[in-house]
C-alpha cells in the first residue's frame, strides 16, 4: 500500500500524489503546474533569484530546496535534482557544510509547513498499488 494525499500545497494548488513515489521528472512537472510554477522555473532552470525578491542566492537556494522537499522526502532525490538546477553553485558542490546548512534550513521550513493546520488536516487515504 502507498499513501496518497490530496491537499492544497504551499503554492495554492490542489495536489493528489502518492507520497515518496515520484520520479524526478514527475516532481519537476508538478512544481511547474503549481500557481508558483513560474517561480520554480525561474529558480530551477534559469537561476534567476535577484529579480524574484530574494535577499540572497542562499535564500533562493533554501526556497528551491524546500519546493522540492514538499513532493519527496528522499534527500538523495532532492539533492540530485537540486544539483541539476541553475541555482546549484560551486560552493554547493564542494562544501558539505554549506549543503547541510541549506538542507537543514529547507527541511525545517518544510516541517513547519507540514505541521500547519492546512497540512495536518489533509485527506490521507490508503491505496493498493499493484506492480
Amino acid at each position: 500500500m502507498k499513501r496518497v494525499f490530496e491537499n492544497i500545497d504551499d503554492f495554492g494548488t490542489i495536489v493528489k500524489i502518492r507520497a515518496f513515489d515520484l520520479q524526478d521528472y514527475n516532481i519537476d512537472e508538478i512544481c511547474l503546474k503549481t500557481k508558483k510554477g513560474h517561480l520554480f522555473e525561474s529558480l530551477f532552470y534559469y537561476g534567476k533569484w535577484m529579480d524574484r525578491g530574494y535577499r540572497s542566492k542562499k535564500d533562493a537556494q533554501i526556497h528551491l530546496y524546500e519546493m522540492l522537499t514538499v513532493y519527496t522526502r528522499d534527500i538523495y532525490q532532492v539533492e540530485r535534482m537540486f544539483s541539476k538546477s541553475a541555482l546549484c553553485s560551486e560552493k554547493w558542490k564542494k562544501c558539505s557544510a554549506y549543503r547541510e546548512e541549506i538542507r537543514n534550513a529547507a527541511l525545517e521550513r518544510t516541517n513547519q509547513k507540514l505541521n500547519e493546520p492546512s497540512w495536518i488536516n489533509c485527506n490521507f487515504t490508503e491505496e493498493i498499488v499493484w506492480s
